[in-house]
């Protein structure tokens, strides 16, 4: 496991840095493997970064159509990541699962925080890209060694 820590003056530099990498990791996948499958946690504190990628001028690239994402963690029904997301990205409806409730094939790239109790074990060995958009004190820190694939996290400095 390799693990490379891209730390940001600020938020905002932080979550282009970290939009910018999801749409890198996207389009390699497509392009090796005609397809790019993605796993979205549903925390709280991912809803700026998934706010960028639903409304950033850059993200309006996202291969969409060619994507499977599941989603995981809990939240309550009408205000999940993964309605959504579902409802205003574009993505085919039988493209878009919830990890609790169908098995996960590899997937391409996890996009999560620095909270090790929202990931599901089964991610673990499945996911070879891992985009941590640390930002939770309070939080039971992600030991990266646990994951296979190479982690990117993302911080903003201090």
């Amino acid at each position: 496991m390799t693990q490379r820590i891209v730390e940001s003056p600020c938020e905002d530099t932080r979550l282009d840095k970290c939009t910018k990498a999801l749409i890198a990791v996207a389009f390699e996948s497509i392009t090796t493997k005609g397809e790019f499958k993605l796993a979205l946690s549903e925390a709280d504190e991912l809803d700026t970064f998934y706010t960028y990628l639903m409304c950033d001028p850059n993200m309006r690239a996202m291969p969409w159509a060619k994507m499977k994402v599941w989603f995981f963690g809990d939240v309550p029904g009408d205000i999940s990541a993964q309605i959504a997301i579902a409802t205003h990205s574009g993505i085919d409806a039988e493209h878009v699962f919830r990890l609790d409730e169908t098995t996960v094939e590899d997937v391409d790239c996890c996009v999560c925080t620095g909270d090790a109790s929202e990931l599901p074990s089964e991610l673990f060995d499945r996911c070879t890209t891992w985009l941590v958009v640390d930002g939770g004190q309070d939080k039971q820190e992600l030991d990266s060694s646990m994951l296979g694939g190479v982690v990117h996290r993302y911080v903003c400095g201090t």
